[in-house]
């Protein structure tokens, strides 16, 4: 008997520490840096056919409001504030996501689906199968309600909530108005990128900054001649300033 009523409890939170810890780290690295995850988003829009009539603002938009609800549904289901919207919300996100990341496993149409940005990486097949072990958590979480205990009253909800979306709000415009507070990128401040780019003679072997030189679609460090500039700035010793203007 009483194993009939610990065994759902242990099943119900720990799906629920899954899906909420997944939540809240995967919200909280695209709030890091909202430029980056617009990046991707645009990509994805580029997949779809879409990029081209999407407003240059909306990729950025996107990202910040993807990153705040992901970060605050998070926040909601481990503390138990509104579990049964929560649980409901949570469960139709990764009806949309599940299917999507499918369809981008099959055709690879975008390299790295930018779910945890650049803190970690994973294949399409990888965040596929993520999504369907998040997916079945949902499901148990919307059945297992009763057995998800509230870490703050009812009354200090609002509190948690209010809290939770200022903390998102500030992280996300200080990544777009300077800096990442923490930054996962391959171009880092203080990074050396001459240590960093050791030039194997074979291109398949190229570490992963070596997109800075060898990247096909960039187009930004080129001369008059649209020759490529980037490797001879890595290589040099001297000192080397760059002006960049995003908005001519």
């Amino acid at each position: 008997m009483v194993m009939k009523k610990i065994l759902p409890w242990i099943v119900a939170n720990t799906c629920r520490l899954v899906v909420s810890a997944t939540f809240v780290f995967s919200g909280l690295v695209k709030l890091i840096d909202p430029q980056g995850t617009a990046y991707k988003i645009h990509d994805y829009a580029m997949a779809l056919d879409i990029g081209d009539w999407m407003p240059d603002s909306l990729p950025l938009v996107l990202a910040v409001v993807l990153a705040l609800a992901e970060f605050c549904l998070g926040l909601y289901l481990m503390f138990g504030i509104r579990r049964r919207w929560t649980t409901r919300f949570i469960l139709g996100l990764l009806c949309v996501f599940t299917p999507l990341t499918l369809w981008i496993a099959l055709t690879d149409v975008v390299v790295d689906c930018g779910c945890f940005g650049e803190a970690v990486h994973l294949t399409n097949w990888q965040t596929f199968g993520k999504n369907i072990v998040l997916f079945g958590c949902a499901v148990v979480l919307c059945y297992t309600r009763r057995y998800q205990p509230r870490l703050v009253s009812e009354q200090a909800q609002w509190i948690t909530s209010f809290f939770g979306l200022a903390y998102g709000a500030f992280i996300a415009g200080w990544g777009i108005y300077a800096l990442p507070l923490i930054d996962f990128r391959a171009y880092h401040v203080g990074q050396n990128l001459r240590e960093a780019t050791a030039w194997p003679k074979d291109p398949e072997q190229l570490p992963e900054i070596a997109d800075f030189v060898f990247d096909p679609y960039s187009d930004s460090l080129m001369d008059e001649l649209d020759l490529g500039l980037a490797e001879d700035i890595v290589v040099d010793s001297g000192f080397t300033f760059l002006l960049v203007a995003p908005h001519l």
